[in-house]
């Protein structure tokens, strides 16, 4: 059985009822949800991060500025490609929300071949975002599978450590730490030590990855 992936969304934030039917019928052929807002905070009471999708956002409306709307995403860590639609009157102030991790900006009128183009940019941008969320999340659930000594002893990895300095440090047998150590590959679904550096640092879970990564390449190309 096939996985259903969740229909990617356009969602549109602007006052404007001609810009909802332009953008709707620039993108009908594209296969997108289209889900119309005319009001800032309609859009943040509503928005679950739920799916790909982008936010095209009008600079000015009627309760608050598209930058303002884009600083309560920033605020709530909600990475959502932003593209700001602007006039031409307004193109000083869109490129100082690019400066501010806007995703792009479209001027008005739009060149509907140019804006769909856009669309699908972004669209494909926040799909990957949402692969790579997913992916960490499973990662984390294996993390989650490991024991207490476990962790401990993929930690003492991580740091370089050989098998027999680890036993030492964790008064355990060396043939102990080997057991243990074949495990977290397991669990951790790594093949080799330098996978286990990706997907520790791909989590998050160690502080120095230029060093780190380095230290167990070498350690490799010793075996």
């Amino acid at each position: 059985m096939k996985t259903r992936h969740p229909q990617p969304t356009v969602f549109i934030t602007d006052q404007c009822e001609i810009t909802h039917t332009t953008i709707k019928d620039s993108i009908k052929s594209a296969n997108l949800k289209v889900v119309s807002y005319y009001m800032g905070c309609a859009f943040l009471k509503n928005y679950q991060p739920n799916q790909p999708s982008c936010l095209l956002l009008n600079l000015y409306l009627p309760d608050m500025t598209g930058l303002e709307l884009h600083q309560h995403l920033l605020a709530k860590q909600i990475e959502l490609p932003v593209i700001i639609l602007a006039s031409n009157a307004d193109v000083s102030i869109a490129v100082k929300a690019m400066k501010a991790k806007v995703f792009d900006f479209v001027e008005k009128p739009f060149n509907n071949e140019q804006l769909k183009r856009r669309i699908q940019k972004a669209i494909q941008f926040d799909t990957r975002t949402h692969c790579q969320a997913a992916h960490k999340q499973r990662l984390l659930a294996c993390l989650e599978t490991l024991t207490a000594r476990q962790q401990d002893v993929m930690t003492e990895i991580l740091q370089g450590k050989s098998n027999k300095t680890i036993a030492q440090k964790l008064g355990i047998g060396k043939r102990t730490v080997e057991d243990h150590r074949i495990c977290v590959m397991k669990k951790m679904g790594a093949k080799h030590l330098v996978e286990l550096v990706h997907i520790a640092l791909f989590c998050g879970l160690v502080p120095e990855p230029c060093k780190l990564i380095c230290e167990h390449c070498e350690l490799e190309n010793r075996k």
